[in-house]
């Protein structure tokens, strides 16, 4: 018989959560024909971004989230990568949560995860424009919309259920120090039928709120154009 222990509880070896995520199941073939051409629209737009590095901001953030819109409304930790050029961007990301460190016998284990999220999303952050986070005081609202897949395991060794879903939502990014800035946000998830097939049961609309840290860099740096402000607001 299988013992659970929550990943917390103990020191979870890197191989183990590596195992985990290789864990989590696909989505279905037109999720992924989606999924695909987001990712293609993300590549070009990173790349076009690469050429301009003079005007490119980057954003590495990591997040604690609840996603209410996955059975159980399970707590999530992750991260997320993005880039901008001037207010457009494009952002990934994924989280874990309900780690659980199952003793097989003969002293090994196998790390289950419970919960998981991914999303491609599309930024427009008007703040990112020098000038009107000038006026704001440094403050960064945005807006996004995107595509990903969630999913859970109910119970320990049990079937693995996920979905694929589009979301959107706004968030609000406030300079702490430096390059460091504190992000809240929420996401509206709604399920995508995959070939009428409906979403698993307790898979339904709902929101998923964030709330983390980010490090950015890069961005223009003339000079005469909010002075101080801009160099201690924009890394």
């Amino acid at each position: 018989m299988s013992r659970c222990t929550q990943g917390g509880d103990r020191a979870v070896p890197a191989r183990a959560v590596g195992q985990a995520i290789n864990d989590v199941p696909p989505v279905g073939r037109p999720a992924r024909r989606l999924a695909g051409a987001t990712l293609a629209v993300m590549a070009a737009s990173v790349a076009a971004a690469t050429a301009l590095p003079a005007q490119t901001q980057v954003a590495l953030a990591a997040h604690a989230s609840r996603d209410y819109a996955l059975p159980d409304a399970p707590y999530l930790y992750g991260a997320t990568f993005a880039t901008y050029t001037g207010a457009i961007g494009v952002r990934i990301g994924g989280a874990i949560g309900r780690l659980r460190d199952i003793d097989r016998g003969g002293g090994e284990s196998r790390l289950e995860l419970g919960a998981w999220t991914a999303d491609a999303d599309f930024v427009i952050a008007p703040a990112q424009v020098p000038a009107i986070r000038a006026a704001l005081g440094g403050l960064g609202p945005y807006g996004f919309i995107g595509i990903g897949t969630h999913g859970v395991r109910r119970e320990v060794e049990g079937v693995r259920e996920s979905g694929p879903v589009w979301s959107y939502g706004v968030g609000l990014a406030q300079p702490l120090i430096g390059a460091l800035y504190l992000d809240a946000e929420a996401r509206y998830r709604l399920p995508i039928v995959n070939d009428g097939v409906q979403p698993p049961a307790g898979f339904t609309r709902a929101r998923e709120y964030r709330l983390g840290l980010s490090v950015r860099f890069g961005g223009s740096r003339r000079r005469g154009h909010g002075g101080d402000w801009e160099r201690a607001r924009e890394p």
